[in-house]
């Protein structure tokens, strides 16, 4: 869920940004455009994704008991997305995207 109007107002803040359950929610190791991008750099969708966050700055936080996929989530520095690849990442999350989360947040604080 890359939002980078909230991103900006951070940054800008010099707010550090985290992310949270970063390969765990939605379908993003299954997107088409990831799916492509891990192809073309011979490394996994969570690769891609983990490559992604780094080069934006974020702190990217990933869990899992799978030693082998430890491994996989560490060896990402052997590589670096290309502007384009990064902004087509950028364009995975649709506005309705967001609009959905953030009507989700709001029905979750009220209930």
């Amino acid at each position: 869920m890359y939002r980078p109007q909230i991103i900006d107002y951070f940054t800008k803040s010099g707010i550090l940004i985290a992310s949270h359950k970063s390969l765990h929610r939605g379908d993003c190791l299954d997107n088409e455009v990831i799916q492509t991008l891990s192809t073309i750099y011979s490394k996994s969708p969570a690769q891609i994704m983990i490559k992604w966050g780094l080069q934006k700055q974020f702190i990217v936080v990933t869990k899992t008991s799978s030693m082998k996929r430890m491994k996989e989530n560490r060896n990402v520095f052997d590589f670096s997305l290309s502007t384009e690849d990064m902004e087509k990442i950028d364009a995975v999350t649709k506005e309705e995207d967001v609009l959905v989360r953030f009507e989700h947040e709001m029905k979750s604080r009220t209930s």
